[in-house]
């Protein structure tokens, strides 16, 4: 965890605390929504738990559950891409979603 101080003037007010480090996973199952074995790319942040993109459709799972799907134009094509320049840096496992 890392802590960086709020100061206002000269003045220290209080103290932000955010996860430090978070970790990159990749699974090669099958995504429980399109079917297609592309691979889930998964990552894990303190406080936040895990989250799984799939390299297929774009979808994304929050712990266990389907995230809700904004109401936009190329949501999906963005989801991948954003999962696939995050990919060269992820682990290999073999868990599931």
């Amino acid at each position: 965890m890392s802590c960086e101080p709020i100061v206002i003037g000269n003045e220290t007010v209080g103290t932000i605390c955010r996860p430090s480090a978070e970790w990159l996973y990749r699974d090669d199952v099958d995504c429980p929504v399109c079917g297609y074995r592309a691979g889930l790319l998964g990552m894990y942040q303190e406080w936040y738990g895990s989250m799984w993109t799939c390299l297929a459709c774009g979808d994304q799972w929050q712990d266990g559950e389907l995230l809700e799907r904004p109401f936009m134009r190329g949501w999906r094509w963005r989801n991948v891409q954003h999962a696939l320049t995050r990919l060269p840096e992820a682990r290999r496992i073999g868990a599931s979603v």
